[in-house]
């Protein structure tokens, strides 16, 4: 995954930028579009991919049972990034805690 960033050309970059960070409704909104694309992100494909290929080592599941502070924990059914069923085995393994 993390090669096939570095051969996207920019726009295509930011076309799966868009597709990762808004739900299709959240996508045909013009003035959400906006406001993302409005964010300046200057990073070349290489470290795009560094960062992509750096996530998968980065798992702190194990760490979850040590919260013993209040977490609110919030997902969305249109979020592309962040899905409810995401949301409920990460709140399963606070201790507890439970979905709510």
């Amino acid at each position: 995954m993390a090669s096939e960033i570095v051969e996207l050309s920019p726009s295509q970059r930011d076309a799966q930028m868009l597709a990762f960070a808004l739900s299709e409704r959240g996508q045909v909104d013009e003035s959400m579009v906006a406001e993302l694309r409005s964010i300046p992100v200057y990073r070349s494909p290489e470290a795009d991919a560094r960062r992509l290929a750096a996530i998968p080592g980065f798992d702190v599941t194990e760490r979850l049972p040590e919260i013993a502070a209040p977490a609110l924990l919030i997902y969305a059914e249109d979020d592309p990034a962040a899905r409810p069923e995401v949301g409920q085995k990460i709140a399963d393994m606070i201790p507890g805690r439970g979905w709510r």
